[in-house]
């Protein structure tokens, strides 16, 4: 659409622009986030997580395999505390923090959230990481400017900039759902990093993206809100700290056509659907059809107001609900209990240990040949290429990020120029031998030249 303009726009500034540099020539950019962002970036990681996942074909006998995927989180206290979602973490076997500088360091798992798509790892690096601050996400605006960062696709850290555009959005996904809407880029790999203020706090985590037919990103992106995580967070960390209140109803939203029917003056609020058998509102006689029009005196807007507000409140102490019952409004006292089961046990996130003892472990054996008249033919490697054929690789093998793929070269182990395929497995005998987990390849390909760390089949330490 834009790129008709890039010609004339292209014109103007070569004509504005003087040939060569003199003293007084202004910078090439200007500042915009760039002193924020040096602030910012190192607080913020990329996730690279093994997941085992299963399959079950026609037979009906399972079948688990190993796959990497990519998410994003940020650290929010220097001892190495780091949040993101729920869902990047869910089935995992080794998640791994990758920072801004590259360094790398394990992450565990601390606590994954049941009400909200968020859980909170850690990691140990010996030294006092750089946070960042959660901002009070109540007053955020539409129109503010803010920054989605993450490892969209796995391409590694990413900015993006925009706007929030819409507020108190309902994703369906938990009882808590009031996610702030931005159209700065978050794609696949953006959740669990920090949608940030142009202050450098965190106001949202990116969670979501609406998109049509399995696309990416069109400008319509999801966060869940820094006061709905910092909460979350604090319980999930501090299992002391007491619950969120809960009273055992489901509802959903008063629309205009639901008040006409039960004759409610006005939309808003939640009416009933459900009473759950052990919960305060079957003590208090609350049923089906009634409309919770407030909490405490507080008037609620939809369903979603109303199970954040009773979650706030102190457990055990009564307070009074209005309803809408029989055409009028009433009054009936209730007294929150503590949620259950708001966090799951840690085990229960990470992947199955029967299906991770089914996936095998990444396979560290290549099957080799030695380049030939026929390879080349075949591959179409260059006459000027030397190396070893990589003829097939284990669909399991976790040889980094890029991978290694039929028809490459390997021309070089670490440092060391090869041209035979048993050369390459003395190479790899001798890292396994002085237990070294990782060992770098020069690859030729289609793409050119470039290095891969081929893993060895020896556990990294710590």
């Amino acid at each position: 659409m834009r790129r008709a303009l890039f010609p004339v726009l292209a014109l103007v500034l070569f004509a504005a622009a003087p040939f060569g540099r003199n003293a007084t020539a202004a910078p090439c950019c200007t500042q915009g986030y760039a002193d924020l962002l040096d602030h910012v970036l190192p607080a913020v990681v990329s996730l690279s997580v093994v997941k085992v996942t299963g399959t079950q074909p026609a037979d009906g006998q399972l079948t688990a395999r190993r796959q990497r995927f990519f998410g994003s989180g940020f650290v929010i206290d220097p001892s190495g505390v780091i949040v993101t979602n729920r869902h990047v973490i869910q089935d995992a076997v080794e998640i791994t923090a990758i920072f801004h500088d590259n360094t790398q360091a394990r992450a565990r798992l601390l606590g994954a959230a049941n009400v909200a798509d968020l859980a909170v790892l850690k990691v140990d690096t010996g030294r006092p990481l750089p946070a960042l601050d959660l901002a009070d996400s109540s007053g955020a605006r539409i129109g503010d400017p803010v920054l989605a960062i993450g490892n969209p696709y796995g391409l590694g850290m990413s900015v993006s900039a925009g706007i929030i555009s819409g507020l108190n959005r309902n994703l369906n996904q938990t009882p808590f759902d009031d996610d702030i809407q931005t159209d700065a880029a978050i794609n696949p790999g953006n959740s669990g990093g920090p949608l940030v203020t142009v202050g450098g706090q965190v106001v949202g985590v990116n969670t979501a993206l609406y998109t049509q037919n399995g696309g990416g990103y069109i400008g319509i992106g999801y966060a869940i809100p820094a006061n709905d995580a910092d909460f979350i967070v604090r319980h999930l960390l501090d299992p002391k700290l007491p619950q969120p209140g809960w009273i055992g109803v489901t509802a959903q939203d008063v629309s205009p056509e639901v008040a006409k029917g039960f004759g409610v003056p006005r939309p808003g609020g939640a009416i009933v659907t459900a009473i759950d058998e052990n919960g305060p509102a079957r003590d208090a006689g609350l049923r089906p059809g009634d409309v919770i029009l407030a909490v405490g005196g507080s008037r609620l807007s939809d369903t979603r107001a109303m199970v954040r507000t009773i979650a706030l409140m102190d457990i055990g102490s009564t307070t009074d609900l209005t309803i809408w019952r029989d055409h009028k409004e009433q009054t009936v006292q209730i007294t929150p209990v503590e949620w259950p089961n708001m966090g799951s046990p840690v085990e229960a996130a990470m992947a199955p240990a029967a299906m991770a003892a089914m996936a095998p472990a990444p396979d560290p054996d290549l099957k080799l040949a030695a380049i030939t008249d026929a390879v080349r033919q075949q591959f179409g490697i260059p006459a000027g290429v030397v190396g070893v054929l990589v003829e097939a690789a284990s669909e399991n093998a976790d040889l980094g990020e890029q991978g290694l793929r039929p028809g490459e070269v390997i021309v070089n182990v670490n440092g060391v120029p090869v041209g035979r395929p048993d050369q390459v497995e003395h190479l790899i005998g001798t890292a396994r031998s002085a237990q070294q987990t990782y060992l770098p390849f020069l690859v030729s390909g289609k793409d050119g030249l470039r290095w891969v760390s081929y893993y060895t089949g020896i556990k990294e330490r710590g």
